[in-house]
């Protein structure tokens, strides 16, 4: 089996991990992955561990032993930030308002 074969099989097991931790815990899990040569980095976070899941990106890179850059860490953090403003926007077009500086929301 080839590396694309196995990240789209990685991708499978991850998205019906995701799925059943959602259907269990009733939190929208969202996954983000990345591959730097032969290791492939999955983490699947939901609104309560966004903190740590940001953490979990700094302690990576910071490890030696790991391929995980400090410019990856910054990538995803970016993505986490970004889909995090994402649903806060939709759920004050819902509930409440917005402010699109992004820096603040009001219930």
């Amino acid at each position: 089996m080839g590396p694309e074969e196995e990240s789209a099989d990685l991708m499978k097991l991850v998205g019906a991990r995701a799925n059943y931790l959602t259907r269990k815990t009733g939190a929208d899990i969202k996954v983000f992955s990345l591959v730097e040569g032969e290791e492939r980095y999955v983490f699947l976070y939901d609104d309560v561990s966004k903190k740590e899941s940001l953490r979990v990106l700094g302690r990576f890179a910071s490890n030696p032993n790991l391929s995980f850059t400090w410019y990856d860490a910054a990538v995803l953090s970016k993505k986490i930030r970004e889909e995090s403003w994402k649903v806060k926007k939709v759920n004050a077009s819902r509930f409440g308002s917005y402010n699109d500086t992004l820096d603040d929301f009001h219930p």
